[in-house]
């Protein structure tokens, strides 16, 4: 959360489409609990997390936590 920057994101997802995968974008400031909802509507295979700022990586952690304490998130 807080990083509200989106172009890198926005062209790894665009390489990745043209690669075959099917992207889930979610957009920016995503909080944890709307990252773990995303994962388990959409039954992923690959997560991805993407950052410009390091003082976004806390909040990365918070999801990659809460992706963690619930086992029904990991791929």
């Amino acid at each position: 959360q807080g990083d509200l920057h989106d172009i890198g994101k926005n062209l790894v997802g665009m390489m990745l489409k043209g690669g075959g995968f099917q992207v889930i974008d979610l957009g920016v400031d995503i909080p944890a609990d709307k990252f773990v909802q995303a994962v388990k509507e959409n039954n992923v295979k690959i997560i991805g997390l993407s950052a410009l700022l390091s003082t976004t990586m806390s909040g990365m952690k918070e999801i990659i936590d809460a992706l963690k304490a619930d086992p029904d998130t990991l791929p």
